[in-house]
């Protein structure tokens, strides 16, 4: 039988609510939102300048969690705490039951105390690795995009060929030299003492 989703978010909220509202949190309110994935639900929560924010579909999906400005979704802040392997959420199985909720629940009591009652400082931290880690990754590729990637590997050739002015030249061209390994800078400093005693 199909349960459309904001019938299996508002069952979902009856077992998040109690526990929530005892950390001050009070449901704002529940709405239907189509997409290009079909119909979703959404319910948030919400206390001062910290939010939860629930989608619901085919299953409870993302979770996400504010303070002011700063936002995570429940992965990336447990993946921060290091403690994602031991998630029951995150591991539940999809479904349009209330088992996602209850799995939840259980990691908003093992998990969340700052967010839930302190100072939201491991949240606004979290969110912050997670920005620097996407940044990182964006910078990887324009790396690889921009030759980086292939002018190092010309200049690790060219060291074994003992041509370093050239490496020289191609590691003090590069655009992103900060992903150069440690073996990379030791290359660039024999190359720069071996070309300047020449």
């Amino acid at each position: 039988m199909h349960i459309a989703p904001l019938d299996s978010l508002t069952r979902g909220t009856a077992v998040l609510s109690p526990f929530l509202s005892t950390h001050g949190f009070t449901l704002r309110g529940t709405e239907n939102r189509g997409g290009s994935g079909g119909n979703a639900a959404v319910a948030l929560y919400s206390r001062n300048d910290r939010s939860i924010t629930l989608h619901h579909r085919f299953g409870l999906g993302i979770v996400e969690y504010a303070v002011g400005v700063s936002a995570v979704g429940h992965e990336a802040y447990l993946e921060f705490l290091g403690v994602e392997s031991d998630s029951k959420y995150l591991w539940a199985a999809m479904s349009n039951g209330i088992t996602p909720y209850t799995a939840l629940l259980d990691d908003l009591t093992r998990f969340f105390d700052n967010f839930l009652d302190g100072d939201g400082r491991v949240l606004i931290n979290a969110a912050g690795f997670i920005a620097s880690k996407n940044s990182n990754a964006q910078k990887e590729l324009m790396a690889k995009f921009v030759g980086d990637n292939r002018m190092r590997q010309q200049a690790r050739m060219l060291f074994r060929e003992m041509q370093y002015a050239r490496v020289v030249q191609l590691f003090e061209t590069l655009q992103y030299p900060e992903f150069l390994t440690e073996s990379e800078h030791a290359m660039l400093r024999i190359a720069q003492e071996r070309q300047n005693s020449t």
